[in-house]
């Protein structure tokens, strides 16, 4: 319900479309976003050796384009942030890049 899913049990001729802050909590609280951040971080992982290929990657599956500079180098310094606290770096870069607009919403 929170994503306005339609009453299952009755007829709708129209969904109700909304976007409200508690969408934007889950994504970034819920065991099962989670889940699938740590899994697509394995496979980047898993895939590629190098850093920037990692990223380069991550954005052409998920976005079906490559990086500019300025998105790499937001990466970069996230992943390098993410290590300084002794975060699973690329469990937080996966978990960003799932929650972003650009993956969320269709243009």
């Amino acid at each position: 319900m929170l994503f306005d899913a339609a009453n299952p049990d009755a007829s709708t001729a129209k969904r109700t479309v909304s976007t409200v802050a508690p969408q934007s909590l889950l994504l970034l609280n819920h065991v099962f976003v989670l889940d699938l951040a740590a899994a697509f971080s394995l496979r980047v992982q898993h895939e590629v050796p190098s850093d920037d290929g990692r990223i380069q990657y991550a954005y052409s599956v998920l976005f079906g384009r490559l990086p500019n500079a300025l998105e790499i180098a937001v990466a970069r310094r996230l992943l390098e942030r993410a290590r300084s606290q002794g975060h699973a770096a690329w469990d937080d870069l996966a978990h960003v890049l799932l929650c972003s607009n650009e993956f969320i919403y269709l243009d």
